[in-house]
């Protein structure tokens, strides 16, 4: 894929509209822009960046920070999905986090070959996720695998454009594998 994501998709996140596609509004943390992976902190009542430091500990649920058009309140130009939620800012108080359904999100650069269907699990980069390696379990020379992380999607087309965002099914569309069809506006 030669275009970043962002531009392919002209200001989408979320890329389901289906029975099993959930969205929730919630406060965040600190100041992320949209496609990055986050996790309801419930002691503080909202979401914090998603990395491995995070998710090793028992949290509520995981998610996507989905696109809203906002606007500058000081210029009055429209934000782009590329532009942080602030949380500063009155209009960027609640932010919409997608925790099931097909998304546009972060992914750490992979250097190598993905393939749908590969699992996504948090990183040391806050926000960001990466595919799944299984490790042995010391069984055998060679045999069996272990998952040492938390699952928290699985790549849903064989795409990570410029290795910094791929299409991944999150929540309850995990284990669907790849999407035939995208009905991107």
């Amino acid at each position: 894929m030669a275009n970043t994501a962002s531009t392919d998709i002209s200001d989408q996140i979320c890329l389901s509209d289906d029975v099993f596609t959930r969205k929730v509004t919630g406060k965040l943390s600190t100041d992320m822009d949209p496609g990055s992976w986050v996790m309801k902190d419930g002691a503080n009542n909202q979401w914090i960046p998603l990395d491995t430091d995070t998710c090793s500990l028992p949290y509520e649920t995981v998610g996507v920070v989905d696109y809203k058009p906002r606007l500058n309140r000081t210029t009055f130009a429209e934000k782009k999905i590329t532009d942080d939620v602030d949380v500063s800012e009155a209009e960027d108080k609640a932010a919409t986090i997608i925790v099931s359904g097909t998304v546009v999100c972060k992914i750490a650069d992979q250097g190598a070959s993905r393939y749908a269907g590969q699992k996504l699990v948090a990183t040391a980069t806050a926000e960001v996720v990466t595919i799944l390696a299984l490790e042995a379990t010391g069984a055998g020379p060679t045999t069996g695998t272990a998952i040492r992380k938390e699952v928290v999607g699985e790549l849903a087309a064989d795409v990570a454009d410029d290795d910094t965002w791929c299409i991944a099914n999150i929540g309850m569309k995990i284990g669907f594998g790849p999407v035939r069809a995208l009905n991107i506006k």
